[in-house]
């Protein structure tokens, strides 16, 4: 009875002590950082306001899932940051035409573990152009083409249009020879 008291004590030691079945305690790591920022190229300018942001894959040691945080900010320390997350590679976002934006991505497991940022890339938004039609052609009015003037002095007078409503200047050229 001794010997079965002893034994089943030193199994409870054994038991207790990690000795059994009983799962070891695992030290999870974080995952690697992105390495690789594929779009948008750093100084990039983008001329639409829907971003397409594609980086390469991180790993993760233990072989934990991955998702990915993307950080978009107006400014070089990411205060006042726009935060997504994301479990593809890209996603699409729109932003504000002509400024400047920075981004990074940080990789997190699925046991909220994050590894370090990327490396940062900048880029800007095109402003909207603004479109300038060339004016028409002046139409003559007055005199008529081939009259022949007598007088020392002429009043010259023009029709001109432009679609843009832009003010109109215009550039005369008088000679003896034609064309002049």
């Amino acid at each position: 009875m001794k010997l079965a008291n002893y034994l089943s004590l030193m199994l409870l030691v054994i038991w207790s002590c990690g000795g059994g079945d009983s799962p070891i305690d695992e030290v999870n790591l974080a995952p690697a950082q992105v390495n690789t920022l594929i779009y948008p190229t750093d100084n990039l300018l983008c001329i639409n306001s829907d971003i397409n942001f594609e980086w390469g894959a991180a790993t993760d040691p233990d072989g934990d899932n991955i998702k990915y945080i993307l950080e978009v900010s107006e400014n070089e320390s990411f205060t006042n940051t726009d935060i997504y997350k994301v479990s593809e590679l890209q996603t699409t976002i729109t932003l504000e035409n002509n400024k400047r934006f920075y981004w990074r991505v940080q990789a997190e497991d699925s046991k909220n573990l994050k590894g370090p940022f990327s490396n940062v890339n900048k880029f800007y938004t095109e402003g909207i152009g603004s479109v300038n039609h060339l004016p028409f052609s002046p139409e003559l009015v007055g005199p008529e083409l081939g009259a022949v003037i007598s007088k020392d002095t002429a009043t010259l007078i023009w029709r001109a249009s432009d679609v843009d409503m832009d003010a109109l200047s215009y550039d005369v050229f008088l000679d003896t020879a034609n064309p002049p």
